[in-house]
């Protein structure tokens, strides 16, 4: 049923739907000149637009990326489908849901607390949601990726990196597949994409035609080219950040607000760079695209 259920075509649903961020069509109906999305992960309205701006795909929007994203606010989701709408750039919205950092075996609670967060947020203009959950074990959760499908429906919901924390990843992607999840991030397990080539290769594979493998962790314009024809992936993720100094003057360093972990500095923040992200786009060009052809 589940299968069935989430293979429906999103671009004619988003079309039948009318799934717009206040009044642009969503950019799943424009593919990329390179033929390879490029998705960037955000966790700020400035994030955000610098990303769009340097001709990203797709965002994922997160909060708090230095903890590897969890559910952003209410407040930033809206703020950031509001002045995309206003720059006139059109491109996805994935929102992450995950309640907390760390593992992914979340309690009945937690659980609920992340559907609700998908019914809450289902009421804006986002284009979809990004999520994962593991059994204690190290495999897919099912009961739990229903319970997020269902309360998604009719919006996909894409799979992340807890992928990379399962047991065995040619097993949890055939659940994936089972599931109707669309699209998988992956770094092949390994702590980078480009050291995991060899097993995103192979999900690559067995995933064609049936599920979309995007490859992320540490992509960059100096090693996208490589990811991509070596793995034979259409779709990359990417944070481009890059570090901003604080505008604080006045600075009480006798006190920590936050993290005390070793490097962590209270008086910067991170960023997407459009730069960063347009480089990326540029290193994309000229790859051959799915049929073979070279974009320009």
């Amino acid at each position: 049923f589940f299968r069935a259920l989430f293979h429906v075509p999103w671009t004619s649903l988003a079309v039948k739907r009318g799934v717009r961020i206040d009044g642009l069509l969503c950019s799943s109906l424009l593919p990329p000149m390179s033929g390879v999305e490029v998705e960037v992960c955000v966790d700020s309205l400035e994030s955000a637009l610098s990303a769009a701006a340097g001709g990203a795909t797709r965002l994922e929007l997160c909060g708090d990326l230095s903890v590897g994203g969890t559910t952003p606010s209410v407040g930033l989701v809206t703020t950031v489908l509001a002045a995309l709408s206003e720059a006139q750039r059109l491109v996805e919205v994935f929102v992450m849901i995950r309640c907390r950092p760390g593992d992914f075996a979340y309690t009945a609670g937690e659980v609920q607390v992340m559907v609700e967060d998908v019914r809450q947020l289902k009421n804006l203009a986002v284009t979809g949601f990004v999520a994962g959950a593991l059994t204690p074990t190290g495999e897919v959760d099912e009961p739990v990726m229903r319970k997020l499908l269902e309360a998604s429906w009719p919006l996909p919901v894409a799979f992340h990196r807890a992928f990379d924390m399962s047991r065995n990843l040619p097993e949890a992607l055939e659940r994936l597949v089972a599931l109707g999840v669309p699209r998988v991030l992956s770094s092949g397990g390994h702590r980078t994409a480009t050291e995991g080539m060899a097993v995103l290769l192979e999900l690559q594979r067995l995933s064609t035609g049936r599920l979309v493998v995007m490859a992320g962790s540490g992509v960059t314009a100096a090693n996208v080219q490589a990811i991509v024809t070596q793995t034979s992936v259409r779709a990359v993720h990417l944070s481009a950040r890059v570090r901003v100094p604080s505008t604080m003057v006045y600075r009480n360093l006798r006190c920590s607000m936050g993290s005390s972990a070793e490097g962590f500095d209270e008086f910067a923040k991170f960023v997407a760079s459009e730069e960063a992200v347009r480089a990326v786009v540029v290193a994309l060009q000229g790859i051959p695209t799915a049929s073979g052809q070279i974009s320009p």
